[in-house]
């Protein structure tokens, strides 16, 4: 076959390879939704920049729009996922015409195709076309490899029509991705400058004068062809996304690093090596000795250069010199970008590999080691390795999903459609990257969105986390950006949260969020009572008018202009049939190989060594899965299985017991679930103390941390392991006791709070009911400050007759008319009340994490904060409660009774038997503490979380550490209003018993009230 032949069959293959996969992968990939979302932008409002959508509303100029212009272009006559396919296969075939087209500046024809074919199952295509959904990447890196060509050609020969070729597509590029087209003038563009100055010069050998000056006049031209073609591209680059570049000068990223995988060690992270470094190179990682050999060697050594520092680049922080070679870009840039290039500048080197095992050097030698036969049989089975990684790493997200089963979005859009509901914000939980997919079709606004870049709220760019969305996969600074709006969602006009993760259900239920359907997709709708909707005008950036013309014309413009100067180069068969002359064609030719018997030798011994190593990590491998498991790798195995609900796998790990089937283990995990079990994540196992007996038995104490949406967890587990028959160790399970005693309550062991109802609301209000507010009086209302920080501690008493659920709000400010600051209460407040019933609250006052006070890359603290940014102690202090009548899941068949208090070593703690007198299990309870001095004054507030279920008819016994209640009483709040209107504290209002504080504890003969906040646990309602 021809190389022309070699090269419309790799075009062939890519595109079915590719095409085959992409309907069923994009799906799973990262970013596809993404550029879907900002295609759907384009294809409603193309000059309009401004997104509502998102963000409370950016500027869509954030990101170059070329690729999302013509998917916009595309979605007027096709569904958004198609036209995604579509375009992403004409980035593949582009890419792998521009691949050849490279290749043959530095290789002959024959060698460029086989690097064409290399790129179409490259695992570094596949990676980012199957799981990384890039497609501006894609897209841009194709047309600038099909550029490059004629940057070359201008500058050896100065053919003006190579110059304009060159630059048309050098403005398509940068309309698609701005930082191909810059960190492409140095990894591609200087290499090929290089080279076609040096060829320049060899051309002109013979005109080459004497003298310094006359050699300097002589050397000048191609130099000077490459500085006008640099500054043509400069102009370029900056004129084709000039808003893009306005928007980066004038509203810079001030924001908090978010971290990402690439530029961590991959040494001390394997998993992220893997998917960052050892995916994307395959096979290719193999020809990098090649490549050194052959920069040596050959005047390919500008190309080898360029190779070896992206290579370099892309090894993220494995070691310290990307960061200091990159300086503060480093914690910015996605440095896989970077090993993504080098997997393409070193397919001319691979090319010319295949080459020479085909029909070379190499083949020459393989022969006469082995024979004609086997030289074959190696590059078959090199090749058919090659293909299966690419199949491999494009089908690695259907092997390992990385986002979540898909969520029909339908039943969303009816419901924001119905009822004015999009009159408010929205939020969504547990999407994944769907969540751009959902925005694209709800007509509604989110406070969330995908392209962190743009975002300008603070409670979002103050804090490590990309996503509201996918909060709890930052951890604590997830959270704490997460708790910001799900506490202040007032300020956001924010009533409507969809979660399809349970994880966030805890954390949404105390703070006020209230279920109130589940979808026939099987998401469950929050809703916070009581949100204003949103204001009719709201504001906006806007840009000038020649801005908007310029970014709805000059990118796709450019794009098209790029397409088309390909077609015309294919139509005039100048794409891929043009002659060609590669840097390489002046070398000397290098004569037949005759080996030596030593280096025969060597290359017989090779295949033999390459198979005892193989042959000797397989070994390894299954020796050490057989390997019986040291009993504190068992305990950590058995929880990790729990926590990711591999529950087949748990039981596999317990000792044998005729009395625990499978099935009854399931239904003891179910009854035994809770704040821990069923809405925590594990994120560490750490063995305390470990006792083997002579006997077989051995004891395993282990400290079992779990993240939880409403802050850390710690669990110590106490586990018995037995040897079985094969001695290996299990673990002798018994399921947790259970006492199904009913509870006696008397006066002096009674429930310590008023309880009208005792069950919850089952009529139907009336609309009228439903407008009315409930009237509520203000028990206490102090302000206290504590380790520096503010706060607003009360308890306020439902006297109406209906449920009430409440809205309190603190706004502090000094006498010097200092803009006050206003927060809600969030996780500890008393959100839902029954008719006659009281609770506490606490307002912790909180500002947003600034950079300076949380460097990039520091370690975050679980009970780090952020204090709002006071001149001065507050003297200032109002508090403004509004009431709504609500239905919510009301749970009050709780007692709590034998109440006493203790000292350990480890502190006071309160011991206490709670009961769950009704028909429901609990999955989580929050016990408020409420510290009040003799005098009545109450001086804090503190909860407490059960961490399991608490059955139908369970009484258990629990232990509350009571914590510091010390800090500087600065006096009740200044101004307090309820629905509006101004109302005095009832410092009369009857309260709830309480239990004495010891004199030891307390000095002072205080007390301790408390109250319960329970939530059920219903996983299919």
């Amino acid at each position: 076959m021809t190389p022309r032949s070699w090269t419309y069959l790799a075009i062939i293959l890519g595109l079915v390879f590719h095409g085959a996969l992409l309907p069923f992968t994009y799906g799973q990939t990262y970013d596809a939704y993404i550029h879907m979302f900002f295609g759907n932008h384009y294809m409603t409002s193309w000059f309009d920049p401004w997104e509502t959508r998102w963000y409370t509303g950016f500027t869509v100029t954030a990101y170059p729009p070329g690729s999302h212009q013509a998917l916009g272009l595309l979605m007027r006559v096709m569904d958004m996922r198609a036209a995604f396919i579509a375009l992403q296969l004409l980035a593949v075939g582009l890419l792998i015409v521009g691949v050849f087209r490279f290749s043959r500046l530095w290789v002959n024809d024959r060698a460029a195709s086989y690097a064409a074919m290399l790129c179409a199952f490259s695992t570094s295509i596949s990676e980012t076309l199957h799981i990384f959904g890039q497609l501006p990447t894609l897209l841009s890196i194709a047309l600038f490899l099909n550029a490059i060509p004629h940057i070359s050609g201008w500058i050896e020969n100065g053919k003006k029509s190579d110059l304009a070729l060159g630059l048309a597509l050098t403005a398509a590029t940068t309309s698609v991705h701005h930082v191909t087209p810059l960190f492409g003038t140095i990894f591609f563009v200087a290499p090929i400058g290089l080279a076609a100055w040096f060829s320049n010069l060899r051309q002109r050998q013979d005109l080459k004068p004497i003298g310094l000056g006359p050699t300097l006049k002589w050397m000048s031209p191609a130099l000077l062809r490459g500085v006008a073609m640099g500054i043509c591209m400069l102009f370029l680059i900056v004129t084709i996304v000039f808003p893009y570049w306005h928007w980066s000068i004038t509203d810079p990223i001030t924001q908090v690093s978010i971290p990402h995988g690439s530029r961590e060690n991959f040494i001390a992270k394997p998993n992220l090596g893997l998917m960052f470094f050892v995916i994307p190179w395959g096979v290719l990682i193999t020809v990098v000795p090649y490549v050194i050999f052959k920069s040596i060697k050959t005047p390919l050594w500008p190309l080898g250069l360029s190779v070896l520092i992206a290579l370099f680049l892309g090894t993220g922080g494995t070691t310290p010199f990307p960061r200091l070679l990159l300086g503060p870009a480093f914690e910015i840039l996605t440095l896989d970008r970077f090993t993504f290039w080098a997997s393409i500048l070193i397919l001319p080197f691979a090319g010319m590999a295949v080459e020479s095992l085909w029909d070379g050097r190499a083949k020459s030698l393989i022969t006469q080691a082995f024979s004609p036969f086997l030289s074959r049989l190696w590059l078959v089975l090199l090749m058919v390795t090659y293909v299966s990684l690419a199949i491999f790493t494009a089908l690695l997200p259907t092997f390992r999903p990385t986002q979540p089963d898909f969520i029909a979005p339908a039943p969303i859009v009816t419901f924001m459609d119905e009822d004015r509901h999009s009159d408010w914000r929205y939020l969504t939980l547990g999407f994944g990257d769907q969540f751009a997919y959902h925005s694209a079709l709800i007509n509604a606004e989110s406070v969330d969105g995908n392209y962190h870049s743009a975002r300008r709220l603070p409670s979002l760019m103050n804090y490590s986390v990309e996503r509201l969305e996918n909060s709890k996969y930052m951890g604590v600074p997830g959270l704490a950006s997460l708790n910001q709006f799900l506490t202040n969602a007032e300020k956001f006009h924010l009533k409507y949260i969809f979660s399809n993760d349970e994880f966030y259900d805890p954390v949404l239920h105390y703070t006020g969020w209230n279920p109130i359907t589940r979808l026939n997709n099987g998401l469950r709708v929050w809703e916070k009572p009581d949100i204003s909707p949103l204001p009719d005008v709201r504001p906006r950036r806007d840009l000038p008018t020649y801005q908007k013309i310029m970014w709805g014309t000059l990118p796709i413009g450019s794009l098209i202009l790029g397409f088309l100067t390909l077609l015309g180069l294919a139509a005039s068969q100048r794409l891929i049939s043009a002659p060609s002359r590669p840097f390489m064609s002046g070398v000397k030719k290098r004569s037949p190989l005759t080996p030596s018997s030593r280096l025969i030798g060597s290359i017989r011994a090779l295949p033999l060594l390459v198979g005892i190593l193989f042959l000797s990590i397989v070994i390894t491998a299954i020796s050490e899965r057989n390997k019986p498991l040291p009993p504190e790798d068992v305990v950590e195995l058995f929880y990790q299985h729990l926590d990711f609900r591999e529950m087949e796998h748990a039981f596999d790990l317990l000792s044998k017991n005729s009395d625990l089937d499978y099935g009854q283990f399931l239904r003891i995990q179910k009854i035994t679930g809770g704040l821990v079990p069923s809405y925590g994540k594990l994120t560490s196992v750490s063995p305390r103390a470990i006792t083997i007996e002579k006997n077989g038995t051995a004891h395993v104490t282990s400290e079992l941390q779990y993240l939880t949406s409403v802050g850390h967890k710690m669990v110590t587990a106490k586990d018995t392991l037995i040897k079985n028959g094969a001695g290996r160790w299990r673990i002798d399970y018994t399921p947790p006791k259970k006492q199904f005693s009913q509870s006696i309550t008397s006066l002096k062991t009674g429930t310590r709070f008023r309880d009208l109802t005792s069950q919850p609301q089952s009529k139907t209000l009336d609309p009228i009911q439903r407008l009315a507010r409930p009237q509520v009086e203000v028990m206490s209302a102090e302000v206290i400050e504590k380790q520096g920080r503010l706060y607003v501690i009360g308890r306020i008493k439902n006297l109406s007759e209906f449920p009430s659920c409440s809205k309190i709000i603190a706004r502090a400010g000094s006498e010097n008319k200092q803009k006050p600051f206003e927060q809600h209460a969030g996780r500890i407040g008393a959100h839902r009340l029954l008719p006659g019933e009281d609770g506490a609250f606490r307002v912790d006052f909180e500002g947003y994490m600034k950079i300076r006070d949380n460097p990039i890359n520091a370690s975050y603290d679980p009970e780090q904060f952020s204090l709002p940014e006071f001149e001065e102690i507050p003297t200032d202090v109002k508090l403004a409660l509004s009431t709504t009548v609500c239905s919510p899941e009301y749970y009050k068949s709780l007692t709590f009774s034998d109440m006493s208090i203790s000292s350990t070593a480890q502190g006071q703690f309160l011991n206490l038997n709670v009961s769950n007198t009704g028909t429901e299990i609990v999955s989580t309870i929050q016990v408020k503490l409420s510290y009040v001095d003799a005098q009545g004054t109450l001086k804090w507030v503190e909860p407490f979380y059960l961490q399991n279920n608490l059955t139908p008819n369970e009484i258990r016994a629990i232990q509350i550490p009571i914590k510091d209640k010390s800090g500087v009483y600065i006096g009740p709040a200044n101004d307090v209003r309820v629905n509006g209107v101004n109302t005095n504290v009832n410092t009369a209002s009857i309260w709830p018993m309480g239990i004495n504080l010891d004199a030891q504890l307390d000095a002072q003969n205080g007390k301790i009230l408390l109250d319960y906040d329970a939530m059920i646990y219903r996983p299919l309602d």
